[in-house]
């Protein structure tokens, strides 16, 4: 990639939204944010807050999970989608989105094939499946993936997003185009709509990526096949569809105890 140096600052831009150096002040205030954001107070107030707040309107535990079909994060997250409803007394909101860009991705072209050679790596390891595969999907089955999860109901997601990726990354028993037979598929128009709505939502709790679960005010990254929410109220994982292994210490019931 082609880069050009500042010579008054003496950084190296490398092009695009892409910066190497960010100014001090920047850094500083970038800094003092993240540690008042992440310090523990700050965390338990907060999530106190939400806790207050869902307990007085009477919602349920309510889990937002945003499902980009081409990112291979999202292909191992899908996968634990089912196990953890199983485990958890929760309510499950599955989005369509698509992948993060401009400023959010400033290496769109190197995003997805690392991704893609970290997923092969980490599956096995967390009883998930990944296809060992040497190229990623073309653009014209990614397409038609999200055709055929915009035609389905929002509950049938969690299942029917497992059965997608398997059948877009070639380990399935049915060809996208034989799922496209028995399940049909939406046309451009309501799977834009249904892309949109998704990436609306995502963009209004203040995120921009695939595989992401959001959770009484926070975010969590399905990034090594596990799933993991840490709140005061809720402290569970379930890890790996191979032991379907779940542990708990919160406040949400499990189901079975």
């Amino acid at each position: 990639m082609p880069s050009d140096t500042d010579t008054q600052s003496g950084t190296t831009s490398l092009g695009g939204s892409s910066r190497s150096n960010p100014s001090l002040l920047r850094r500083w205030l970038t800094s003092l944010m993240m540690r008042h954001l992440s310090s523990p107070v700050a965390r338990r107030r907060q999530r106190e807050r939400f806790e207050r707040r869902r307990h007085k309107s009477g919602e349920p535990h309510r889990v937002e999970y945003f499902h980009q079909i081409d990112d291979p994060y999202s292909y191992l997250a899908a996968q634990m989608l089912r196990p953890l409803m199983a485990c958890y007394d929760i309510e499950l909101v599955v989005h369509l989105v698509t992948g993060p860009a401009d400023a959010n991705a400033p290496e769109p072209h190197m995003l997805l094939p690392y991704a893609h050679r970290d997923c092969a790596s980490i599956a096995p390891h967390y009883g998930l499946q990944y296809p060992v595969v040497s190229a990623l999907p073309a653009a014209q089955r990614v397409e038609l993936a999200n055709r055929i999860a915009a035609r389905a109901a929002p509950e049938a997601l969690p299942e029917l997003l497992t059965t997608v990726g398997q059948s877009l990354y070639g380990g399935g028993s049915e060809t996208l185009e034989e799922l496209e037979q028995r399940l049909g598929a939406a046309g451009d128009a309501e799977t834009r709509d249904r892309l949109a709505a998704g990436d609306s939502r995502r963009r209004e709790l203040g995120h921009y990526s695939g595989a992401m679960f959001y959770y009484s005010g926070e975010w969590y990254w399905a990034s090594t096949g596990s799933i993991t929410l840490k709140t005061g109220w809720w402290n569970w994982a379930c890890v790996g569809t191979k032991a379907h292994t779940c542990y708990s210490r919160d406040r949400i019931s499990s189901r079975g105890r």
